[in-house]
């Protein structure tokens, strides 16, 4: 199968390489979609600003293209993937495009995990959400600045918690729907902000 043959390619070539055996680094593969008519030449992974891995894009006969990289650990790279750190996606379309972001993944040591890119995310809360009561890792694509009960009330469904996601989740970057005030610890959601939402 195509997929799993590049796949095994990316294992043995580029940055992904380069990690150590206490560092195997984390690999990313999947099916890519045209963007507005046009298929991304590349996909690259970043932790921050930090770019940790990037893959051409293979084009496959029915128009979509696949694509398989891996992303790099600190030790490999400073700034890179440590545990449960959040790797933002970006399909890159031309040579001097920064890329927008196109999906999310969390890094970790070893794994691999498909994720495929159908476009890019734009807009407000973004990312997919449980079938039912549960969590998910959304990324915050508005305007900075925002209130952050202004900010869930874009979302669909009921939520009983969000957290400011920065590898932990924690009750000192807390927002509890329906507490008072004084004890909200997570109040303004900013633009590229990832966010752990809880629903009931």
């Amino acid at each position: 199968m195509f997929g799993a043959a590049l796949l095994a390619g990316s294992l043995f070539s580029g940055a992904g390489s380069r990690a150590s055996a206490q560092e195997p680094a984390f690999v990313l593969y999947g099916r890519v979609s045209p963007i507005d008519g046009v298929l991304p030449a590349r996909v690259r992974a970043t932790v921050g600003d930090v770019v940790c891995g990037s893959a051409d894009v293979n084009r496959q006969p029915d128009g979509t293209g696949f694509y398989a990289l891996s992303v790099v650990s600190a030790g490999t790279k400073t700034g890179c993937g440590t545990q449960f750190a959040l790797i933002r996606v970006r399909a890159i379309l031309g040579e001097i495009d920064s890329g927008d972001v196109a999906a999310l993944a969390v890094w970790r040591a070893g794994e691999v995990q498909q994720v495929d890119l159908s476009g890019t995310l734009s807009g407000s809360f973004v990312g997919a959400l449980p079938a039912g009561p549960g969590r998910a890792l959304l990324l915050w694509t508005g305007e900075s600045g925002v209130p952050v009960e202004r900010a869930l009330a874009t979302l669909p469904r009921a939520v009983e918690a969000a957290y400011l996601w920065d590898g932990t989740v924690s009750p000192s970057r807390s927002y509890i729907v329906g507490a008072p005030t004084e004890v909200q610890r997570f109040t303004i959601v900013d633009s590229g902000d990832a966010v752990i939402v809880d629903f009931r």
